[in-house]
């Protein structure tokens, strides 16, 4: 029922898109709201862009009709059309974009330099490609991920006509394979690089050549989903990655314990990791822990061990006391993790938890104020039942 805004501050229009993407309201109608408010707006994230269906009453009558109601087409046309200063565009799930939006975008938007695209499986390659050799010179940033529509052809238009790409996210693609990988050594600026859950056999060599082009630039580095991956790689970024900040190697099913240990043993070039992210891999006990602890302990703000089924209690309870600054961890199906673990985190500052599949810990470990505990099990046993029905006359 709200016909404007008033010209409400980016973070604040930010936040009610958010919310009004986690109702699925996100429509045609409702996404004039962010397109009218300031057509001086340098950045715009639309969270929510997939078609959905909503049930609506008849006038007269208590039947229920169904509606369409998606951001089609025209409507993402509309947005370079009232925001032609955008600099930051971010679409997710827009499944309805064709193949006239790019070329419009690339002609109506002068001041582009990021946009991230997910879900767009309708837009062919050849557009992606005359795309990005009409706009690629002035992007800094770029992400495309979730679509099957790619080729050979869309990245090497990407490494030869976007040489100023500081971060770039292929991710979920899945034409992506070792031919792509070996084509973005030309982005020779990257500081992060997201090439993770490739629908393409990634190898060691791929990337290791990459690495050894690119990686003494990279802070960011994302390589997860990438089953063929193996101590290999984890050497060339032992010897590449000087300044790597934040490291995902989720899903790298070949990673073992020792090829973690090697990783981080005499890694002197590099000062530390903030994030680190090694959830299922096939072996990660506590001396890989410890490794991880004894390099990054003084940086390291994030941890995700999700199914790093090895590591016992004392393994994780030594390591807290190295990681001073962590934040947040995830200890899903970890078994060894029981109340007192979760209760020294809290000790150590650490303000968010995820414990799925931890089933020592019971309603009886104590959750400080300001500590956000994510799935304890036994919580579920506070739900209400819901009562029946009553009995019919």
């Amino acid at each position: 029922m709200v016909d404007n805004f008033g010209g409400l501050p980016d973070r604040f229009m930010d936040q009610i898109c958010q919310i009004i993407s986690r109702n699925r309201s996100l429509n045609n109608h409702t996404m004039r709201l962010f397109l009218e408010n300031d057509k001086r707006t340098r950045k715009l994230t639309l969270y929510d862009c997939a078609s959905m269906f909503t049930l609506f009453p008849t006038t007269h009558t208590h039947a229920l009709t169904t509606r369409l109601l998606e951001i089609d087409s025209n409507s993402l046309r509309n947005i370079a059309a009232f925001l032609p200063d955008l600099r930051e565009l971010s679409l997710y799930h827009c499944g309805r974009m064709t193949d006239e939006v790019l070329p419009y975008y690339a002609e109506k938007l002068k001041c582009l330099e990021s946009i991230h695209i997910r879900g767009a499986f309708l837009v062919g390659a050849e557009v992606y490609v005359d795309f990005f050799k009409t706009v690629g010179p002035r992007l800094k940033s770029l992400s495309l991920t979730s679509t099957a529509r790619t080729n050979s052809s869309v990245f090497e238009a990407i490494a030869e006509n976007c040489p100023n790409l500081e971060s770039l996210c292929l991710s979920n693609l899945a034409r992506l394979d070792v031919d792509g990988v070996t084509a973005l050594r030309n982005c020779s600026k990257l500081k992060s690089l997201d090439i993770s859950f490739a629908g393409g056999d990634i190898t060691d060599d791929a990337v290791v050549s990459l690495l050894d082009v690119i990686g003494s630039g990279l802070k960011e580095l994302d390589l997860s989903g990438n089953a063929l991956l193996t101590h290999e790689t984890l050497g060339a970024i032992h010897a590449c990655c000087a300044h790597l900040r934040v490291l995902k190697l989720n899903d790298c099913e070949l990673l073992t314990d020792q090829d973690i240990i090697n990783l981080f043993t005499n890694w002197y070039k590099n000062r530390g990791l903030h994030e680190f992210h090694i959830a299922r891999p096939e072996s990660f006990e506590d001396g890989a822990l410890e490794a991880a602890a004894v390099h990054s302990g003084q940086t390291l703000k994030v941890l995700d061990l999700t199914s790093c089924g090895g590591i016992t209690r004392q393994g994780l309870l030594k390591a807290l006391t190295v990681c001073q600054k962590l934040q947040s961890i995830d200890v899903g199906f970890v078994r060894s993790v029981d109340d007192e673990v979760v209760e020294a985190m809290q000790k150590n500052g650490i303000t968010h938890i995820t414990i799925w599949g931890c089933t020592k810990v019971t309603l009886t470990c104590k959750v400080d104020v300001g500590v956000t505990l994510v799935g304890r099990e036994a919580d579920l046993a506070f739900v209400d039942e819901i009562p029946d029905a009553a009995p019919t006359e």
